[in-house]
């Protein structure tokens, strides 16, 4: 059972009321869409909101599904399957007893003040993380574990930089925490959930979690 409000509560010192980002929960409509190898017709997403605490007002500032959605980016990841039909809180009449499918799609693990007038947001279920600008104005870069240059270019503007990885060791799967240090680097917790390897067939020898910067 779903609420509006998910994962994350974080204070934005750097705002006159500090203000508290979180994001809220977003329905997006893409009928018979195959991710993970199975059809959906409806996807739970994110948005990147902030709290005005001093008039106590929700200010969506991005759908995510403008740069992300699943009609691009479709990938299998470990944790679809369990996820796969939700409803939302107080939403039970509508659907009760219903099949539909509303796979848990973005599932934003993370949410924090980046060192450069961003926001980072990173996807737990798409081994994602992307930084956007914290005035509204777009998306500054991405660095992701499952997506090539090619795809991400589909739906990221020739500014956005495109972060890629010198070895697939270095690659992070499932992340949490991730939070942005004053020089500009990545602390995070590599989950390692969907790491190659991590599955029966492999005796799960490549299921490890690490603390990674």
């Amino acid at each position: 059972n779903y609420n509006i409000l998910s994962h994350e509560l974080r204070v934005d010192r750097s705002s006159e009321w500090a203000n508290v980002l979180t994001t809220v929960n977003l329905i997006g409509d893409y009928p018979d869409t195959t991710v993970s190898g199975d059809h959906c017709n409806k996807f739970v997403g994110a948005s990147v909101s902030k709290w005005h605490r001093g008039d106590n007002k929700l200010e969506l500032v991005y759908n995510m599904f403008e740069w992300i959605p699943p009609t691009v980016y479709a990938l299998t990841s470990s944790v679809f399957s369990n996820q796969k039909y939700l409803y939302c809180a107080g939403d039970t009449d509508e659907n009760s007893g219903s099949d539909a499918s509303w796979l848990d799609y973005h599932h934003v693990s993370s949410l924090a003040v980046g060192s450069d007038g961003n926001i980072i947001v990173s996807f737990r279920n798409l081994n994602t993380i992307v930084s956007m600008k914290a005035d509204g104005s777009g998306p500054q870069w991405v660095v992701s574990s499952s997506f090539e240059k090619h795809t991400l270019r589909q739906t990221f503007d020739d500014d956005v930089t495109l972060f890629e990885f010198e070895n697939d060791a270095d690659k992070f799967y499932q992340s949490h925490s991730v939070m942005q240090l004053s020089d500009g680097s990545l602390l995070m917790m590599d989950d390692g959930n969907d790491r190659p390897g991590c599955t029966i067939s492999d005796n799960y020898a490549g299921c490890f979690s690490r603390a990674m910067i």
